[in-house]
């Protein structure tokens, strides 16, 4: 399986998705802000990233652009997830090049079918 970032400022929700990925076989990262997680995207190779758009520093739409404006970093599978976002923030990540959108809360098989191999 693949190593995946978690962005997220809540730390039971980074341990849910933390148990549930390495569960599926995933080796997984943990960040709790943007900066964090750009530092965890320029020094470990990541397949994917589960990124909360309302962080407590800056919001996470900073990390997806970090992660398609780089070329190294164009095949990492970003998966784009809150519990207050609309319709407007679903058609954002998409259009701004995330794999797809997880509303809060999910359930473990919904994270786990976000990452599974193409």
């Amino acid at each position: 399986m693949g190593a995946i970032l978690i962005v997220d400022d809540v730390p039971d929700i980074r341990l849910f998705c933390r148990v549930v990925l390495e569960g599926g076989g995933h080796e997984v990262t943990e960040a709790s802000t943007v900066d964090e997680a750009i530092k965890a995207l320029e020094s470990t190779p990541l397949d994917g990233v589960l990124l909360d758009i309302r962080l407590f520093d800056r919001e996470g739409w900073d990390v997806l652009k970090v992660v398609r404006d780089r070329e190294d970093l164009r095949g990492t599978r970003v998966i784009v997830c809150s519990a207050h976002a609309g319709p407007g923030d679903q058609r954002r990540a998409v259009e701004e090049g995330a794999a797809g959108f997880l509303g809060k809360p999910f359930m473990p098989k919904e994270l786990l079918r976000v990452f599974a191999p193409e």
